[in-house]
């Protein structure tokens, strides 16, 4: 839910239309729906290697009448829009964070019902945001915004490999609710 406010905010003082959004392992399709209902006007990709994931996904967007705005892909992060490098406004990822030693430490109720794929995160937690902040910015057109989630404690090594990456601009990192640093948001340059 707050992804989908950063991405609101992040676009608020822009001067470009931003129509072309990618929702990176969009799992039921949460944030690809409210990307579409926060921004009426722009296409949504919403990509998962999960066949079972996009078929929820699908579902859920016919339920809001949302299936002519949004175009599913099934795959790994950016590898199907492959067609559309350079072309993106934003792109938006909730991806797997959780160290590979923490993920059979969760809740039962989480470790039972959630695919691992969908948690696991590595070794430290930052293989699939490595990989996106690294892919993204063949994706993103020159002002494109990209807004990643991570777990708490994250925040400084995500900031770092994305100002290490000579492609992103106006780095921040946004707080949760509860005050803990959990997203991070890049321009491209």
């Amino acid at each position: 839910e707050l992804l989908i406010d950063l991405a609101q905010a992040a676009i608020a003082n822009k001067n470009a239309d931003f129509t072309n959004w990618a929702d990176l392992g969009t799992g039921s399709g949460a944030i690809a729906l409210g990307l579409a209902r926060i921004f009426p006007n722009a296409v949504i990709h919403a990509v998962d290697c999960s066949e079972i994931a996009l078929a929820i996904a699908r579902q859920n967007a016919q339920t809001l009448g949302l299936t002519e705005r949004i175009s599913f892909y099934q795959g790994r992060w950016l590898e199907p829009l492959a067609h559309l490098a350079g072309q993106l406004d934003g792109i938006v990822s909730n991806p797997p964070y959780i160290p590979s030693e923490m993920v059979l430490t969760l809740q039962p109720e989480v470790v039972q019902h959630e695919p691992h794929s969908a948690m696991d995160g590595g070794e430290d937690g930052l293989v699939a945001i490595r990989e996106i902040a690294d892919r993204a910015s063949k994706y993103l057109r020159s002002g494109g915004v990209l807004l990643l989630e991570m777990m708490m404690g994250q925040a400084d090594a995500v900031a770092e490999l994305l100002s290490a990456h000579c492609d992103y601009c106006e780095i921040q990192i946004h707080s949760d609710l509860a005050g803990i640093q959990r997203f991070a948001q890049a321009y491209r340059l």
